[in-house]
């Protein structure tokens, strides 16, 4: 009663009391990363970006996200229904964060940050076909130090994110930026 006082209303009363509920369930993680299918760090990326620090943020994205341009465009978000801004206003726009901090380092020009990967062990991976799955596999099997080398029919790499969605949600270049970074 006293949160309707307050002026929400009982759509939003069910809300809060949903992202309550769902953070209980998890020791300390936050709701919005718990609901990310990643396990994106979600919180130390959007205190980054409100510090300033564009660069540091898209890094932590891309620990666990080799896609950010495509999951700053064409991401389901789910992790902004859990969002614990949404109890006193409106969610934070956990998606556009992404886009903003890939958009950012185009716009400097930058060059997308090379992998850090481990000493190479001397195995090599095939990856069959070059779409969402096979890249992030592609990306992590090289971060461990193994030779990989991606198979694709079609003349351009990203699968289903370049063939599939179309440009005006998820322009190419978009989708190459992110491709040529695991390259």
């Amino acid at each position: 009663e006293e949160i309707h006082r307050l002026g929400m209303t009982p759509k939003k009363i069910l809300h809060v009391q949903r992202v309550k509920a769902a953070q209980g369930k998890w020791d300390n993680k936050a709701t919005c990363q718990i609901a990310c299918p990643i396990d994106q760090d979600v919180p130390a990326y959007v205190g980054l970006v409100a510090q300033g620090k564009f660069s540091e943020a898209l890094e932590v994205i891309r620990e666990t996200n080799p896609l950010p341009s495509v999951c700053g465009r064409a991401c389901t978000h789910p992790c902004e229904f859990y969002c614990r801004q949404s109890e006193i206003g409106e969610p934070i726009s956990i998606m556009r964060l992404k886009r903003f901090c890939v958009d950012q380092e185009v716009k400097r020009g930058q060059k997308p940050l090379a992998l850090k990967a481990q000493i190479q062990n001397g195995h090599a991976v095939a990856v069959v076909g070059s779409g969402p799955a096979g890249l992030c596999a592609a990306n992590y099997l090289a971060r461990k130090g193994f030779r990989v080398t991606i198979f694709e029919k079609n003349h351009l790499p990203g699968g289903m994110m370049t063939y599939g969605i179309p440009d005006f949600t998820l322009p190419r270049d978009a989708v190459l930026y992110d491709i040529e970074r695991i390259k």
